[in-house]
């Protein structure tokens, strides 16, 4: 379970991405599954320049450079998320993460993205082992079965 800390973490990064989860707690899943089918809220208007770098094992690691006009907000939330994702090593999740950010973190169901799809295997370059620890080490199932079918070459 998580502690208070860390439920406040998740509580400040669902605010900031405007995340509809319905129950009475909400979890680093729920977080991450919304963002997986595009159910946040981007924002007008929310300007910044986002600079971010953590070096990581497995190809998750971000080096964010990004000025965005329109969803800052959800851009520092991601690295938050980001950030819980390196710490309990779930690699799958920060990879996903790390392109989320790319993306400027648009609202899109990510896995029916073709581009996500593209890109996971531009970036696993050939290292089939990659899929696999990413598939393992994902939180969310559906993002655990995308890596595991692009493991199978489907």
């Amino acid at each position: 379970m998580f502690s208070a800390g860390v439920l406040s973490l998740l509580f400040l990064v669902v605010a900031e991405l405007s995340l509809s989860v319905s129950g009475q707690g909400v979890t680093y899943g729920d977080v991450l599954h919304n963002i997986l089918t595009g159910n946040i809220t981007n924002y007008e208007d929310s300007f910044g320049v986002i600079e971010y770098y953590s070096e990581q094992p497995f190809s998750a690691t971000a080096n964010i450079s990004i000025a965005s006009i329109d969803n800052a907000e959800v851009l520092n939330g991601t690295i938050q998320l980001y950030e819980w994702a390196t710490f309990g090593q779930k690699w799958g999740d920060a990879v996903f993460l790390n392109l989320f950010m790319k993306y400027n973190g648009q609202a899109n169901n990510y896995l029916e993205s073709d581009d996500l799809k593209r890109d996971l295997i531009k970036l696993a370059d050939g290292n089939d082992t990659l899929f696999r620890i990413w598939a393992e080490s994902s939180s969310d199932e559906d993002l655990s079965n995308l890596y595991q079918s692009l493991h199978k070459g489907e």
